[in-house]
């Protein structure tokens, strides 16, 4: 199975999953208005609502448990398609336009690092940046730091 099949899945498992529980809610909701309301009510009724409450309850415990789980697992997912898409692409696949821009930007700071009228740092950080582009466009992409 896919990435995005297994992703997919577990959306829709996800959402049925939160319909159940607001239903539940809803029921829990009621019985606990159904308490408040009635003011004084024979223990038989009473012991009957708690038991209900406490049932409604167990369910929204048991929902949320697999929501956790669901969403680690989408997380998962999300983490290993980031991860790929992450990946560089080689230089050759880069546009035309966009290799003669780095080539241009490159040139621009190595002539900044090799003005001698500019403070040694910034001399510094253009030329470290130059270096950068310039082992970007003669690298396949992967050796970039």
């Amino acid at each position: 199975m896919t990435l995005n099949n297994e992703k997919t899945l577990l959306e829709q498992k996800k959402q049925g999953l939160i319909l159940n529980k607001r239903e539940i809610e809803l029921k829990l909701l009621h019985v606990k208005n159904l308490v408040r309301s009635s003011g004084t009510m024979p223990y038989a009724k009473y012991k009957q609502c708690c038991d209900s409450q406490n049932k409604h309850a167990g369910c929204i415990v048991k929902i949320e448990q697999e929501l956790f789980a669901i969403n680690n697992r989408l997380r998962e997912i999300c983490d290993k398609e980031y991860s790929q898409k992450k990946e560089l692409t080689p230089v050759e696949s880069l546009s035309p336009s966009i290799k003669s821009l780095l080539i241009e930007l490159k040139d621009e700071y190595q002539r900044f690092a090799s003005d001698a009228t500019r403070v040694a740092s910034m001399r510094h950080m253009a030329s470290d940046f130059s270096f950068k582009i310039n082992k970007i466009l003669n690298s396949d992409g992967s050796s970039i730091a």
